[in-house]
């Protein structure tokens, strides 16, 4: 029986929380860093202590599989977290239970999930009855900078026959809006340094998260307008502290964190501290020209999440508006460089939003980093309607499937769904301060996958 591991299932996440786990510089047997390897170790260990195959494929990822017969159900999970940025009100690495709730970074996104399906598979072993298929619950190390380790995972095991990831929504998510990044290069030209001159210029900690902070060094030759510029924040709902250290001025702006496939539900730090510093820059000027330095183009065609500023307010019935969300930005010399995060419509083509962007952001070099393409299952197919099932009976909730703004390990499979942990409704804690996932949601989670492997493995 499942309850008698509830207890357990919740020591072994709060225990995995506290292995700080964002990607840092490789090292020998660590392609994606200290951390990320040893939460490798802890899983495998853990599986391999419960009695499962357990495999390592040189820190790059590895595998915890259970059953026997032909046919290969993958599920994978993913151990690497984002930073934790700023906002938290308990140690984002301690592994806190409070409020019968989880919280730490990675709790939802994606440790938690990791140490339940394994609890879950550990159910049936329990069981000990004749398999029909084997399940591979397969480990990820580096999900949210590019997925290179799954990547090398399916260069030497290939592709299990049908994959469920518990890394997105339920019920089920039937498709992914495509995503795409571009680096952002633009000359700051002399005609800002007076009277501003830029000292240095920074925020963000990754494109896919919302920056909740941004700060700027400067000097200004004059009568620094304070007053003006905390009432056009005031006006333009952005919180800015200004801070005055000789002849250096520090622009501090805070925003709100988000996941990059919502920044609706945030506040964009970058884009506060763009438009201070082009308000600042226009003081000065008599004449304003439309398309005037890359601070103020930057500020005014990257301002809006939903591209509108941009000509990308584009949508689909499917999978509704496109978003933008520049997500880091900073100062080299006399250049700044942002990189842009867009989650684009299922019916659209990338190559249509790198065109869009070049046309609105004038003297602004665009780089494509990376690009994911967008995945649609009709919502009627029999992937779909076969988790739905498994998901109304164990809940017994009825409940819409949906299209999502993330990119999930399901695009690096040909056939695949994302299937859980939380509803739409509790998933907004991702990539943000005070991260949490609810016991009794943990809980529930833990029984969809057990019905689940009970179904494809008897």
């Amino acid at each position: 029986m499942l309850n008698q591991y509830y207890s357990e299932i919740i020591e072994k996440i709060c225990e995995l929380i506290k292995i700080k786990s964002v990607q840092s510089e490789p090292k020998q047997g660590a392609p994606f860093g200290g951390g990320v390897a040893q939460c490798l170790d802890y899983v495998l260990t853990l599986g391999d202590e419960m009695g499962f195959t357990a495999k390592n494929f040189d820190g790059y990822t590895g595998y915890i599989e259970y059953g026997n017969g032909p046919k290969l159900y993958g599920v994978p999970v993913h151990l690497d977290v984002v930073p934790a940025g700023i906002g938290w009100s308990v140690d984002p690495y301690g592994g806190v239970v409070k409020n019968e709730a989880v919280y730490g970074r990675g709790v939802v996104d994606n440790k938690g999930p990791a140490i339940a399906v394994l609890y879950a598979l550990k159910t049936m072993k329990d069981i000990d009855m004749p398999c029909k298929s084997r399940v591979r619950i397969i480990l990820g190390t580096n999900e949210e900078s590019g997925k290179a380790g799954l990547r090398h995972y399916l260069e030497k095991e290939g592709e299990p026959d049908f994959t469920v990831v518990p890394d997105s929504k339920f019920p089920v998510v039937n498709g992914e809006k495509g995503i795409v990044k571009y680096r952002l290069a633009g000359e700051i030209p002399e005609e800002m340094d007076s009277p501003l001159s830029l000292l240095e210029l920074k925020g963000g900690d990754t494109a896919n998260m919302v920056p909740a902070y941004a700060y700027a060094r400067c000097r200004y030759h004059g009568t620094f307008p304070a007053h003006l510029l905390s009432e056009f924040s005031r006006d333009n709902g952005i919180t800015l502290k200004i801070t005055f250290d000789g002849d250096n001025i520090l622009l501090e702006v805070f925003g709100k964190a988000a996941h990059g496939a919502a920044p609706h539900e945030g506040i964009n730090a970058i884009s506060g501290l763009l438009q201070v510093l082009c308000f600042i820059y226009r003081l000065s000027k008599t004449d304003r020209q439309e398309d005037e330095n890359a601070i103020c183009i930057l500020s005014e065609r990257l301002q809006s999440a939903d591209g509108k500023n941009s000509g990308l307010a584009v949508s689909d019935e499917h999978s509704g508006s496109l978003t933008m969300n520049l997500g880091t930005i900073e100062m080299k010399g006399k250049r700044i460089y942002g990189v842009v995060d867009i989650r684009y419509p299922v019916s659209f083509e990338e190559s249509l939003v790198h065109q869009t962007l070049g046309l609105h952001l004038p003297g602004i070099g665009i780089e494509r980093l990376s690009g994911q393409k967008p995945i649609y299952y009709s919502k009627d197919s029999k992937e779909v309607l076969f988790l739905m099932d498994i998901y109304e009976k164990v809940t017994g909730k009825v409940l819409k499937s949906v299209v999502i703004g993330g990119g999930t390990y399901s695009r690096l499979f040909k056939n695949a769904l994302a299937f859980g942990p939380v509803t739409l409704e509790k998933s907004h804690v991702i990539h943000k301060p005070d991260e949490h996932f609810f016991i009794t949601d943990i809980i529930e989670f833990t029984e969809v996958y057990k019905e689940f492997f009970k179904r494809v493995l008897y």
